[in-house]
């Protein structure tokens, strides 16, 4: 069974961190710093990943706090966490590949659009032979992304990227073809 560790028991009582910790003031101060650093989001997904920044960040200070400087300001190092959870979640959310529900709806959008196989082989004649091959072996020919990366000689997330890839060019011919 594994014990929570509280601001108010384990500190002691002069402790500036834990004040801090304890304070409303100071998770406001941070909840704002975040929700201002996430400007492009929506706002309820801003809300609620500021709310998950801000526990991930009391969370962090709580297990570094022998590391913390009690002749320095504790919001000050609160903000410097925050800072680099924030960063973090920035970076992973960089690094998660296209969902594939939404590279298929595009495929399965623009297949309709498109009436017959010769308008489809145009489309991909357009496409740098790579990516063109990357959608025929996954929507034409059908293969998962392991039978695709084995065929071409790349690891699983290497076939996600280019099929990904592949789509994001295909939008653009589209969408360029449907201003036209």
């Amino acid at each position: 069974m594994t014990e929570t560790v509280s601001p108010a028991t384990d500190a002691p009582p002069n402790d500036p961190l834990r004040a801090a910790l304890s304070d409303p003031a100071t998770r406001v101060s941070l909840l704002r710093h975040a929700h201002s650093r996430m400007r492009g989001l929506p706002f309820q997904l801003r809300a609620q990943r500021s709310e998950e920044a801000i526990d991930e960040t009391f969370a962090r200070a709580w297990c570094k706090r022998e590391h913390f400087d009690a002749d320095r300001s504790a919001l000050g190092w609160l903000f410097g966490i925050l800072s680099h959870v924030l960063l973090e979640q920035r970076r992973s959310s960089l690094r998660q590949p296209t969902q594939p529900e939404a590279v298929a709806a595009t495929w399965n959008s623009l297949e309709v659009r498109l009436e017959n196989p010769v308008e489809i082989n145009e489309l991909l004649a357009s496409l740098d032979p790579e990516q063109a091959n990357i959608i025929r072996l996954h929507f034409l020919e059908g293969l998962t992304h392991q039978e695709s990366a084995e065929l071409l000689g790349v690891s699983e997330p290497a076939s996600r990227v280019r099929l990904a890839r592949a789509m994001n060019a295909v939008r653009q011919l589209a969408t360029k073809e449907g201003g036209q």
